[in-house]
């Protein structure tokens, strides 16, 4: 009747022991959970009615939440609006002794669940390697409260909000800059000045923090954009419209022309003309060469290749005359950095 409880449990007072059965005395079921050092308890709460409960089941997952599942005999175990079955339907005894009742199931709110990584990768391409001012993914579990992307509110004088809803990520002790925040996922673009070598990853959400993940970062993590995770890169017309299959966005995308020039989107490749402000919302600047772009088995004509926001590279590129109509592959290489490999371009 004393059980410790801590946080904000969903029942914070033990609600009733039946004693049923001649050997068996259940009272209320529970739920705890230790924080990451081991030290303290950062939840627990009971669950139960005026008479007895035995959890059989736990999960937890990749969004945080936790879910329990059992038996009970209390008249009065607590349910929700909308449940399944919100009154109890009947005791009856079994010949081993065992009380048979009603199972439960329930998602005790206010289950604070320690943040994990599992994963830190280019956010497009997908490579293990990062980079400076570049896009990238963090995967894993707890990351964040919801899942919303930033908005012109997150902006202050420019700046590329660190935190949305109290959910941040630094490297290597740097701020990085938060675009995207779920529990399972959060994609930041790296601090410009992020240095080549080990990367130690932590994300905090609402004061917790993950144990740090190892990364590594070089100068170049090059990528191509695309659409809805590939394989078609994020490409337009001068005019602006989308380029790919007619079916990729039905109304919107046309495939590219034989000669046309078109517009191509890139991530991670390094520094340009103009230094980067670190968190400003304003980038731009020429890449000091300009990279070899092959689409299908002939070289493009690269005219300009640039930063034009934050994180986001621009290729123009004239499209071979010789190009086929169909899918064709294409890849940049800069420095001795090649993007991902399967993207495609469509071409009539």
């Amino acid at each position: 009747m004393n059980f410790p409880t801590a946080g904000t449990p969903l029942q914070s007072k033990f609600a009733g022991d039946g004693g049923i059965g001649l050997y068996l005395f259940y009272g209320d079921a529970f739920l705890a959970a230790i924080n990451p050092t081991g030290t303290a308890l950062s939840y627990s709460t009971y669950l139960g009615g005026n008479l007895d409960e035995r959890p059989f089941g736990m999960a937890l997952d990749g969004n945080g939440n936790v879910y329990l599942a059992g038996n009970t005999v209390s008249t009065n175990f607590p349910t929700t609006a909308g449940a399944f079955q919100t009154a109890y339907g009947g005791f009856k005894g079994h010949a081993s002794g065992t009380p048979r009742g009603d199972a439960f199931f329930t998602i005790p709110s206010g289950f604070p669940v320690s943040p994990a990584i599992s994963k830190v990768a280019n956010a497009e391409g997908e490579a293990l390697t990062i980079g400076p001012n570049t896009w990238v993914e963090i995967k894993g579990s707890g990351l964040a409260p919801d899942t919303r992307i930033w908005q012109a509110s997150d902006f202050v004088n420019n700046q590329m909000p660190t935190a949305l809803d109290g959910a941040s990520v630094t490297m290597n002790g740097q701020n990085a800059f938060v675009y995207f925040i779920s529990p399972g996922q959060i994609n930041v673009l790296t601090p410009p000045n992020l240095a080549a070598g080990p990367v130690q990853v932590v994300v905090t959400n609402q004061g917790a923090a993950t144990t740090a993940f190892p990364a590594t970062a070089q100068q170049y993590s090059t990528s191509f954009f695309v659409f809805n995770g590939g394989p078609y890169v994020v490409a337009t017309h001068l005019d602006g419209t989308l380029i790919g299959p007619a079916a990729l966005y039905p109304g919107s995308s046309t495939p590219a022309a034989a000669g046309e020039t078109i517009v191509v989107y890139a991530n991670g490749f390094g520094p340009v003309s103009l230094a980067v402000v670190s968190g400003s919302a304003t980038q731009s600047g020429n890449l000091p060469s300009l990279p070899v772009v092959r689409i299908g088995t002939s070289i493009a004509t690269v005219t300009f290749a640039g930063l034009v926001s934050p994180g986001l590279y621009q290729f123009n590129v004239q499209v071979p005359a010789s190009a086929v109509s169909g899918d064709n592959s294409i890849m940049a290489t800069f420095n001795g950095n090649t993007t991902q490999a399967g993207t495609l371009l469509t071409i009539k």
